[in-house]
C-alpha cells in the first residue's frame, strides 16, 4: 500500500516521530479491514509513548465493541494508574 510505504520514509527520516508513525499505520490497517495488524501496531505506539491518547483510545473503543470491558477501561485510563505499562509510571 502506498499509504504504508509513505508513512516508512517519513519514519525513516524523522525516527523521533515513531508513536505518531505508528498510530497512523495502525489506521491505514484498520482501515484496510487488518484489526489485528491494527492493534498490534496501535499497542506498539502506546508502549512507546505511554501518554500517546491517539493510540488509547481507538484500543479502548476496540475492545469495548468486541465485549472486553476491562481491557478498553484499561486502554482509556491514565496511562500512570495502567499497571501493564513500564513507562507510565510517574514520579
Amino acid at each position: 500500500m502506498a499509504a504504508l510505504q509513505s508513512v516508512a520514509h517519513a519514519m525513516r527520516l524523522n525516527p523521533s516521530a515513531r508513536s505518531a508513525s505508528w498510530v497512523i499505520v495502525a489506521n491505514v490497517n484498520f482501515a484496510a479491514r487488518r484489526s489485528e495488524k491494527a492493534v498490534e501496531r496501535w499497542e506498539q505506539a502506546r508502549a512507546t509513548n505511554t501518554d500517546l491518547i491517539m493510540s488509547r483510545i481507538p484500543l479502548a473503543a476496540l475492545y469495548e465493541s468486541e465485549g472486553s470491558h476491562e481491557e478498553a477501561r484499561r486502554r482509556a485510563e491514565d496511562p500512570a494508574r495502567d499497571p501493564g505499562l513500564h513507562g507510565g509510571v510517574r514520579n
